[in-house]
């Protein structure tokens, strides 16, 4: 449990909500000063989920959890959210934020901090602690396996059009991504945090299997598949990393 005692500040997110529902309380709406932004329900029961950003600053997720969102806004991983109810994990919302043109990455998570107070109506505690996670390595060998390879054009540059990352059920599939963002991906995967130490730069087209149950699933875990088809290594590591203490999350609905 949070030792809610260490470095606590409070996490003060303007906003400007209008309150706009639709039959059912199935979607909402938000104007922010440089941005709009709709909230929809997505009762497909479907497992995948997709989060990309466009060259135009346009953020289109599909098939997420709150606390999805919650992740990409303040870069942090599942376990790191602290007392969210338990249907921020499980009621699922496609979400479209546009705005006026491309943006820094630490400006697009301030916009979802605030659609998340807006819509949300999200409040939070910050704090930091010492924490268990898992480092991204190079193998041995220093090579790349054969699932993780450069990026071609377009997704070889920052924004480009059609690429991003969809992650299933035991699958990553992504076109101009990062090793931080890989990293980011498999830490929502393992609840835990992945920092990318490897010291790669550039952008790459991955293609990652694992089994998320050993229960009869032929698949390998998810370290043997990082190495095996990625070239890389999970190592077990510690850090000193933000934790968030949830005081007041809703529904749209509500």
């Amino acid at each position: 449990m949070l030792e809610r005692t260490v470095s606590v500040a409070a996490v003060v997110l303007a906003t400007l909500w209008t309150g706009a529902t639709a039959v059912g309380a199935q979607s909402a709406s938000y104007v922010g000063p440089d941005f709009v932004a709709s909230v929809r329900r997505n009762n497909s029961g479907e497992q995948s989920v997709s989060f990309r950003i466009d060259p135009t600053g346009t953020v289109t997720a599909s098939n997420v959890t709150m606390r999805h969102l919650m992740w990409h806004a303040f870069e942090i991983a599942d376990f790191q959210i602290v007392d969210a109810p338990a249907w921020t994990n499980i009621e699922r919302y496609d979400v479209t934020l546009k705005s006026d043109g491309a943006a820094p990455p630490e400006k697009i998570r301030e916009r979802l901090k605030e659609l998340l107070h807006g819509v949300f109506g999200l409040r939070v505690v910050a704090a930091t602690r010492p924490a268990p996670i898992y480092a991204l390595v190079t193998n041995l060998e220093g090579r790349p396996g054969p699932q993780l390879k450069a990026a071609q054009p377009p997704c070889d540059k920052d924004g480009s059009s059609g690429c991003g990352a969809r992650v299933g059920t035991g699958t990553l599939e992504a076109r101009g991504i990062t090793l931080d963002r890989l990293a980011g991906e498999l830490g929502g995967a393992l609840e835990r945090r992945v920092e990318n130490r490897t010291g790669l730069e550039g952008r790459y087209e991955i293609r990652l299997e694992w089994a998320p149950s050993l229960d009869a699933d032929i698949r390998p875990s998810i370290f043997t598949a990082v190495e095996e088809q990625l070239g890389l290594r999970l190592v077990p590591a510690t850090a000193d990393l933000p934790a968030f203490i949830v005081q007041q999350v809703n529904r749209p609905s509500d």
